[in-house]
């Protein structure tokens, strides 16, 4: 079996410890290095005083990653920076190709991702991280929704996968290559789980850390927690503990994802603004009709065999353009199946009307998503203020960051992509 090799000597290079971490994290999931704007968010949040910074390989397919290296080669202080292994996208697909990894410790997730807590593929995921980001040592590796393992094998080999892991991140403890370990999870329960059940078990896991080692380098525990999504925080039956104070006696630091992004009744809801919607108006309701009538065209002019509809995608955005519930998965549906569609559709010269109509639509989808994230968001924010979770003199962004730093957690770990925003959620840091 093929060895990925991390470096051997000792590494070198500040990292501040986890307990000076301040309670802000500034949340890479969705920033890259190929935005200034996003650059210019990370430098001021490090100069506003975030001094932790949350990323996994898998984000922009490292994009990510390479953004943090590129901002903490201009700043000279100390910071606590997490990232996360598991998801194998495109480019550590590529690195594990030219490495030599088998493919079959990959499991398929969707066209473009797969899995694997494979010791292999969890070395060659570090070292890449490394990479990107220009150090030699950082302060936690997570296992990434290690829940995600449990799809195609039993729950008692996800625990056999998560202790090798262990054992390998203990290793990297030992050389200096990380601070500490642990897991992230929007799964996570305080009981110990049934086996045909996807959720991961605390106790099974800090009984799986005990065993490894004595040294408590299993130090992290990051899981969602927000307005909406309490359970981490309340006891849950059969357990009779939540997975905050289980956490919390075990001497795991706790850090809260996804406090602005909740879920409501299966549909995402944005925890944030007030007064008038978000997108302003409602969406362009003939950008989807002019954008049609050029891909008929094209499949004109080419004699093509399909009619505009044969494409599942013209049919989707026939049916559903103005039902999308978020502006990032806008984004997402345009960056990988929208301009693909249309660069090979237009044999990878795509004439300006349309790319024009591509980002009229695109405009048109991401205002309505706005639109209908605000509306959503107004009923939640009425539903609160009655139950006393909220209060209507304060910003209700700061509000929600703040809530599971009263439930618990130490940390809470939020996307800033922006300066301004970074502005108007400072004063978490003070909490």
């Amino acid at each position: 079996m093929s060895q990925v090799n991390l470096r051997e000597e000792p590494a070198h290079g500040a990292v501040l410890p986890l307990d000076d971490a301040g309670p802000l994290g500034f949340g890479c999931y969705r920033v890259s290095a190929t935005r200034s704007a996003h650059a210019a968010a990370m430098k001021h949040a490090l100069d506003v005083g975030c001094t932790l910074i949350d990323t996994a390989g898998n984000y922009m397919d490292g994009q990510s990653e390479t953004l943090v290296g590129h901002v903490l080669r201009e700043w000279s202080g100390p910071v606590f920076t997490v990232t996360k292994a598991g998801y194998v996208a495109p480019a550590l697909r590529r690195e594990l190709s030219a490495l030599g990894v088998p493919e079959r410790l990959l499991s398929p997730r969707s066209t473009e991702s797969y899995y694997s807590l494979h010791v292999d593929v969890l070395r060659a995921s570090l070292r890449l991280s490394l990479s990107r980001m220009g150090v030699d040592r950082i302060g936690a590796l997570l296992l990434h929704n290690p829940e995600n393992a449990r799809v195609d094998t039993s729950a008692d080999d996800v625990y056999r996968q998560i202790g090798a892991a262990f054992e390998f991140l203990e290793e990297c403890v030992a050389r200096g290559v990380i601070q500490c370990y642990g897991l992230s999870s929007n799964s996570v329960v305080a009981h110990a789980g049934e086996d045909e059940s996807p959720e991961v078990s605390l106790p099974r896991v800090l009984s799986i850390a005990t065993a490894t080692s004595g040294s408590n380098a299993f130090r992290i525990l990051q899981t969602p927690c927000n307005l909406l999504e309490r359970d981490t925080a309340a006891v849950m039956p059969p357990a009779s503990t939540s997975v905050v104070d289980l956490g919390r006696t075990a001497g795991l630091t706790l850090m809260a994802n996804r406090p602005l992004n909740a879920f409501s009744n299966g549909a995402p809801v944005r925890l944030t603004g007030s007064g008038e919607p978000l997108g302003g108006t409602e969406g362009d309701i003939g950008a989807f009709e002019s954008f049609r009538l050029l891909i008929a065209t094209k499949l004109e002019q080419s004699n093509a065999d399909h009619a505009v509809y044969d494409f599942p995608l013209m049919r989707f955005f026939r049916d559903s353009w103005d039902k999308i519930h978020h502006p990032e998965l806008v984004d997402q549906i345009f960056e990988r199946q929208v301009s693909p569609f249309v660069v090979a559709l237009c044999e990878g010269n795509v004439p300006g009307d349309m790319a024009n109509a591509v980002r009229r639509l695109h405009a048109a989808c991401r205002s309505q998503a706005r639109h209908r994230m605000w509306h959503d968001s107004a009923d939640v924010r009425a539903r609160l203020a009655v139950e006393g979770l909220i209060s209507s003199d304060e910003d209700l962004a700061l509000q929600a960051c703040r809530f599971p730093l009263t439930q618990g957690f130490q940390h809470v770990l939020v996307g800033m992509r922006d300066a301004a925003y970074v502005d108007e959620l400072s004063p978490v840091l003070m909490s």
